[in-house]
């Protein structure tokens, strides 16, 4: 059976995103259960972007695990909101841990806390592949001292984003392309694209 074919056989396992997370899924059920019959089908489903979204927090599957999908993926999309109300040196080690595969990154949807803004701004020249991006912050105070987000800057495949800022003013720097659709709230934010 080609790859292609295996691969949407287990897309088909995985439940509806609008009602469960992937996250919520015990490792003894399907599609993780499928991991288990062979070699094969393992590195079909592991190297299946939408078995490998990765969301924070996630209760269920632990630091070890996540590195292991994350050096196997091709793709990663990554949902990951961080809070200045819980516990920062998870959200730093677990942030950080997907940080070193953001060269495979297709799609990031951020919630900004204060303790995570400095490790995306250091990926700046790291994201080749991020096509979509929708950044939220959690906080008024996650935005202290936050004038610009330039880490997208130099993400030369990004054609989506979407901002969402109830807070203060902040400069938001990206790309220039004609495939570029930009979603924002009209409060606090500016758009410059070069």
């Amino acid at each position: 059976m080609p790859s292609e074919l295996l691969s949407e056989i287990i897309s088909w396992t995985l439940p509806l995103m609008v009602t469960d997370s992937l996250s919520a899924l015990p490792t003894d059920s399907s599609p993780w259960i499928l991991t288990h019959i062979s070699r094969r089908w393992r590195t079909v489903a592991i190297s299946n972007p939408s078995l490998v979204a990765i969301s924070y927090p996630d209760n269920h599957r632990s630091l070890p695990m996540i590195e292991a999908q994350l050096a196997r993926a091709q793709k990663l999309q990554i949902h990951f909101y961080g809070s200045e109300s819980s516990d920062f040196r998870r959200q730093v080690e677990t942030f950080g841990c997907l940080a070193k595969h953001a060269s495979q990154w297709d799609e990031l949807s951020i919630g900004l806390s204060s303790h995570l803004l400095p490790l995306l701004a250091g990926l700046r020249d790291d994201l080749p592949m991020l096509r979509r991006v929708w950044v939220e912050w959690d906080s008024a105070s996650s935005q202290d001292g936050v004038y610009a987000l330039d880490c997208f800057e130099t993400a030369r495949s990004l054609v989506d984003i979407s901002l969402y800022n109830e807070f203060d003013f902040v400069s938001f720097f990206c790309r220039r392309t004609s495939l570029l659709t930009i979603n924002w709230t009209p409060r606090g934010m500016c758009i410059e694209r070069y």
